[in-house]
């Protein structure tokens, strides 16, 4: 087949999505090319029509390469115009202490210590702007929507060494803010948009009706599925969604606009409105609902693909869906240029494309079904049957590409939690329209709400339980990824691009993906004599250990419970291709371990928390929070006491006793780790004032393969040794370098000044 024979106009919109991803790969590399590309692809397009019609042999088929040119050029030139130009503006105050003038556009977080805003910067020094940003201030800024400031913020530009720089991107942010000083004065305020009010006034009156008919966080997930309020969720929640690989349910797409032009044409269909008038009000009822929702990427290519069916209809054409779908992506590009940065949006376009391309074929096997003479139920019931696994199939290996370039992960129950939810989310989407039409009739609306509430109870079961199950992830940092994914989306691209006759050579290859990967899957699974790796990480006084065997991860805080290291916990497993933790253990206590905690157990998974027996009270009251911190996000507390070792599958953990030195209100302690014979020990600063850690760390370190001496605890002020063997010694900050010294120089090796160090237990 060929995706774009007879459809010029859906090959024109094809180039310009190319284009537009050419020009951001070029923007995020800092490489200005975009206008002498264009300008090359224009003076192309018009050899094309001039040398021929000077010639006399001017050919109306030329028109599709030079308009597609010209496709390429206007892409390449938004591309530019839109971001580039307005990046380079940033670039030239990037790290600087600049005055900006900005307007408050929404507010993203306030909290007591920290506030975060999205605005949009109208002047940087003496230059005028119009930039979207976002904004953080280190305190509680207490701004409105539409207020205007003027203060000293360092700037940096949404390149691609920022953090989180192609989300930033996606959403129209070019720049990140913060605030140099807490002097920021409101110079103005503009009032904000009525009709952009009253939405979110009614979209906060429909959470509250959802809410107070249905409650809980099954209320919550209702707002998500319906209205897009993902923010209502717990963590917890999303964090089951993405697991199971069943979170474009929560986002608005399709599957819902599908919903909501169902349920219009019905109850038109009830007061007898003609098919002409039902086309006109379902298209203005589903912009209305793309409006109350935010505009979803997502669902505003499925309502473009709406409007293409319904035009068509009304104007007695012919509707091509490849057409209308490059065409939706097309204009989402043109309106929104930084949309190319969303993966979103692009998992949402090739699903469906994957999708069109399965229906094809199956309208095809149904004919020569039907040619053989098999009954209308029964084939009806096995196009169904059919139908149903081969289009979740279509949808999960066309968004490989985009999954593999944005995500660490890929859940392998994706397909059958898919298949299982969709009827009850279907269901759900369905019948809350119908909460808010009886809203006025309590007796229907409190029936309504527990029908609803059983419904999205089951939803929220289910993806809990499916979550629970160990292993159902796998990392997409395995070479085999690397290797099959960028080949199998380039044999699939040339085979949707090229003419084909045999039409089965599309399936033939998805096929063979399937068993590939399947295949690929069931050896990862087979255990093997791996090995366990252990990764250092130190950032000032705080420090982490993460043992990793095959999937499954092992880490140790020896911090005082900064999140800032404690974060770092998901790029070490995506360095490791681990996607869970086994086991998180903490080797001592702190206020701060509640906060830092509470947002791991949130993000990660975590099957078990291991915590240390407290000693005062005060570490009584941080473990009565953290178990139940933990019971809430259904992970597993084990206590133990310092000093008996810990046996976590292949690894053996030992913790020592903690020492308070009297200058300091941290503990010093050591930490012993062995694996397959060998042994990494964690020394704490300080450890060698205390006579009965000293004496213990010393009968063990001299067989150690690694000796890593931290700066956690009291500041050391005398010099100190340990008895070396050949293996390697760490000495994690200069300044407690300057105390270690060698009586008998080892034979291994003594690495100063390391706060990074990844060492393999060989079996």
């Amino acid at each position: 087949m060929n995706l774009f024979y007879r459809r010029p106009l859906a090959q024109f919109c094809a180039l310009f999505a190319a284009a537009s991803i050419v020009g951001a790969c070029l923007t995020k590399k800092h490489l200005s090319l975009h206008l002498p590309l264009a300008i090359l692809s224009i003076l192309i397009s018009a050899l094309l029509i001039a040398v021929p019609i000077f010639a006399r042999r001017f050919h109306p088929k030329l028109l599709t390469p030079a308009l597609s040119l010209l496709f390429v050029a206007l892409s390449l030139i938004q591309s530019y115009m839109a971001v580039n130009r307005k990046l380079e503006t940033v670039s030239r105050f990037e790290g600087m202490a600049q005055t900006c003038t900005l307007e408050i556009r929404e507010s993203t977080l306030s909290t007591s210590y920290l506030s975060t805003y999205r605005a949009e910067i109208r002047q940087i020094g003496e230059s005028r702007v119009a930039i979207q940003s976002k904004i953080t201030f280190p305190f509680d800024a207490e701004l409105s929507v539409g207020d205007r400031i003027e203060g000293n913020f360092y700037i940096l530009a949404a390149s691609e060494d920022a953090e989180n720089a192609s989300y930033l991107l996606s959403e129209g942010i070019l720049a990140t803010l913060e605030a140099a000083d807490e002097s920021v004065t409101v110079i103005g305020h503009t009032t904000p948009d009525p009709l952009s009010k009253a939405l979110f006034s009614l979209r906060d009156h429909l959470s509250d009706l959802i809410d107070r008919h249905v409650g809980g966080e099954e209320g919550h997930l209702i707002s998500s599925l319906f209205l897009g309020r993902r923010d209502l969720l717990r963590d917890s929640t999303v964090r089951d969604f993405r697991r199971t690989g069943t979170t474009h349910l929560l986002a608005i797409s399709g599957m819902h606009l599908s919903v909501i032009v169902l349920f219009v044409d019905l109850l038109l269909r009830v007061f007898g409105v003609s098919k002409k008038w039902r086309c006109v009000a379902v298209l203005l009822v589903t912009l209305f609902y793309l409006a109350l929702t935010g505009f979803a990427l997502s669902a505003c290519r499925a309502f473009l693909m709406c409007c293409f069916v319904y035009l068509s209809w009304l104007f007695h054409g012919e509707g091509d869906t490849v057409t209308s779908l490059f065409f939706a992506l097309f204009f989402l590009l043109l309106i929104s240029p930084t949309s190319v940065y969303d993966v979103g949006m692009w998992m949402s376009v090739l699903a469906v494309l994957g999708i069109v391309i399965v229906l094809n074929f199956l309208e095809s096997l149904r004919e020569r079904l039907r040619k053989r003479g098999m009954s209308k139920k029964k084939l009806r019931l096995v196009y169904s049957a059919v139908s149903a696994v081969c289009i979740s199939l279509a949808a999960e290996l066309f968004i490989l590409f985009p999954m593999w370039l944005a995500f660490d992960e890929l859940s392998l129950v994706a397909l059958p939690c898919g298949l299982l939810l969709s009827p009850p989310v279907t269901a759900t989407l369905f019948l809350t329209p119908f909460l808010f039409l009886f809203a006025w009739f309590p007796p229907f609306a409190f029936l309504i709400g527990r029908i609803l509430y059983g419904i999205s109870h089951m939803i929220l079961e289910g993806v809990t339980e499916f979550s629970r199950l160990r292993g159902i992830t796998v990392s997409l940092g395995h070479r085999f990824f690397d290797f099959f994914v960028p080949i199998f989306s380039l044999i699939l691209l040339i085979l949707l691009i090229v003419k084909l006759r045999k039409k089965w050579l599309i399936p033939a290859a998805m096929g063979a993906a399937i068993l590939s990967l399947a295949a690929f899957l069931c050896f990862l699974r087979i255990p093997s004599p791996d090995t366990v790796t252990a990764d250092y990480l130190a950032q000032g006084e705080s420090a982490l250990l993460a043992f990793t065997t095959g999937e499954q991860s092992v880490v140790c805080d020896l911090s005082s419970g900064s999140y800032t290291v404690i974060g770092q916990t998901h790029t070490l497993l995506a360095k490791q291709r681990a996607t869970e933790i086994s086991a998180f253990l903490l080797t001592h206590y702190h206020q701060n371990h509640i906060r830092s905690i509470s947002r791991l157990l949130e993000g990660a998974t975590v099957r078990s928390l291991y915590l240390p027996l407290p000693q005062t009270e005060t570490e009584s009251g941080i473990l009565e929070t953290l178990i139940t911190q933990a019971k809430e996000q259904d992970c597993k507390v084990t206590l133990y006491d310092r000093g008996r070792p810990l046996v976590l599958g292949e690894l053996t953990l030992e913790i020592s006793k903690e020492v308070y030195l009297k200058r300091s209100t941290h503990p010093t302690f050591y930490l012993s780790a062995s694996a397959h014979g060998q042994t990494l020990i964690y020394a704490a600063e300080s450890v060698h004032e205390d006579e009965t850690l000293y004496t213990g760390l010393c009968r063990q370190t001299e067989s150690a393969e690694v000796l890593i001496l931290g700066n956690h605890g009291p500041i050391t002020k005398e010099n100190f040794s340990y008895p070396l063997g050949d293996g390697y010694v760490l000495v994690a900050d200069a300044t407690l370098a300057e105390h270690f010294f060698l009586t008998e120089p080892p034979t291994g090796t003594v690495l100063r000044d390391t706060t990074r160090l990844t060492y393999c237990f060989p079996k």
